[in-house]
């Protein structure tokens, strides 16, 4: 037996490769409507699922505005750095505002009392999402 499916010109062999073809496509086709009914509940899978599905390539080399090649990550990092600065504004921090002191004792934070609307949207975070740059 293991002489017919080890040779893949054998009917044995064909047939049963046709039918775990067969079985493979349905098995993945009911894994996407799944993932696709259950989208609203569990949203990290489908990004999971697509990301999976992303065919992205390598980054590099980069040539900087002098023309020199630059292949290590650190490198291309900073060149992206470079140029991404030049397209942000630049703030003038002399005149930004401090925070009142009346939240403020002794160098600590006070409690700050929240609404019911804003408790209510603070609840329907997701504990499993990345924090942005407040740690938030």
């Amino acid at each position: 037996m293991y002489a017919k499916f080890k040779n893949s010109e054998h009917p044995a062999y064909k047939a049963v490769a046709k039918k775990s073809k067969k079985e493979l496509k349905r098995c993945r086709r009911n894994s996407d409507k799944q993932l696709a009914s259950n989208i609203k509940e569990d949203a990290k899978s489908f990004y999971a699922y697509a990301g999976s599905k992303n065919k992205s390539s390598k980054i590099g080399p980069l040539s900087d505005d002098n023309g020199n090649v630059t292949s290590t990550e650190q490198d291309m990092a900073h060149e992206f750095n470079q140029f991404f600065a030049t397209v942000f504004t630049k703030e003038n921090i002399s005149t930004v505002p401090m925070i009142q002191q009346m939240y403020f004792q002794y160098g600590q934070m006070l409690d700050i009392y929240v609404d019911d609307v804003v408790m209510k949207k603070l609840s329907k975070l997701h504990q499993d999402k990345a924090p942005g740059v407040d740690n938030i």
